[in-house]
């Protein structure tokens, strides 16, 4: 399964009085310039993406609108929302056995907790910027032993970029290799492994 993690694009600050509401929060629409982030960044996936890949996000506006720059056939599921945890989120992507390309647009801190949980094995605040994009992929990988024997078998390669390899100790991740892009917005590096502060 190739897991691609989206943090949404910039969206409006809520006025003071409001920002305390949950309600109000979910409601924020993309500014002028989340829209044109939200923009490059799909142009960039569809590029890179099968035709037949799921978009998954949040019930908040803000995720709705950087996601439906991506595709118009987006599932809202409620386990996504701001401040949700991230062994709700993985059940509702059914990772890993769930569609072979499934990409999650939601918030910050879960965007990060939840790549750090499946790279590092626990969770931290790793930083994720706005319209920021982390491409997980697993593969499953089978020694050699002999003849009548598997051999290695290969997963999905990534469409371009350097990318880094990493290993969990996870038990229901063991035997899989990680393998992890990340892009902001036309640069491509490798994952950063420091903790975001606050």
């Amino acid at each position: 399964m190739n897991l691609i993690l989206w943090r949404h694009a910039e969206a409006e600050d809520l006025p003071d009085p409001l920002s305390l509401s949950r309600s109000a929060d979910l409601q924020r629409p993309l500014t002028r310039r989340g829209r044109k982030q939200a923009e490059a960044s799909a142009a960039w996936l569809r590029a890179h993406l099968p035709a037949d890949h799921r978009v998954v996000c949040s019930p908040a506006l803000r995720t709705r609108e950087t996601a439906g720059a991506l595709s118009s056939k987006v599932e809202v599921l409620p386990d996504l929302a701001p401040g949700a945890d991230v062994s709700a989120i993985l059940a509702a992507i059914d990772w890993p056995q769930g569609h072979e390309h499934t990409v999650v647009v939601g918030h910050q801190p879960w965007i990060g907790r939840l790549a750090s949980l499946l790279l590092a094995g626990h969770e931290i605040n790793w930083s994720v910027k706005k319209s920021g994009i982390w491409w997980l992929s697993a593969r499953t990988h089978a020694r050699h032993r002999g003849p009548g024997r598997p051999a290695r078998r290969h997963g999905s390669r990534f469409p371009l970029g350097r990318c880094g390899r990493f290993a969990t100790d996870l038990p229901q991740f063991r035997g899989k290799v990680f393998k992890l892009q990340y892009r902001s917005f036309f640069r491509i590096t490798t994952m950063e492994t420091r903790e975001a502060a606050g």
